[in-house]
């Protein structure tokens, strides 16, 4: 899904290293392509919650993906990745977050929602 697209959007209240290495390949490639590419995260009160972990951010950096960290005023709990391929998009919502259970090890339920976008000529 995300070898085609022209724009990713990633929602993901949790952020670990270890699931950002599992989408490395596509998220290095997408940025090869010029793709904008925008992941929005939880950030941790304290030190000892780690729900977007500095590995992670260092990664995204590393490959000049936007980051948007969720400050506290709420808790970011949405898991979603939103992408666009010309005049379609895919938004895939669910359970998992961005790590190595919500991605490889946990039941998830992710749910695809395909569409076109919309031409109005007026």
């Amino acid at each position: 899904m995300l070898g085609e697209a022209n724009r990713i959007v990633i929602c993901s209240g949790w952020l670990k290293t270890a699931g950002v290495q599992l989408l490395l390949p596509e998220l290095e490639a997408a940025v090869a392509r010029n793709v904008n590419v925008t992941v929005y995260s939880n950030k941790p009160p304290r030190k000892t919650e780690d729900e977007t972990e500095e590995g992670a951010i260092l990664a995204l950096q590393k490959l000049g993906i936007e980051h948007i960290i969720v400050e506290r005023q709420f808790y970011l709990h949405a898991k979603i990745c939103y992408v666009e391929t010309g005049q379609r998009f895919h938004r895939v919502i669910g359970s998992a977050n961005i790590t190595i259970g919500g991605l490889r090890k946990n039941e998830e339920l992710p749910f695809c929602c395909p569409g076109r976008s919309l031409t109005i000529s007026i």
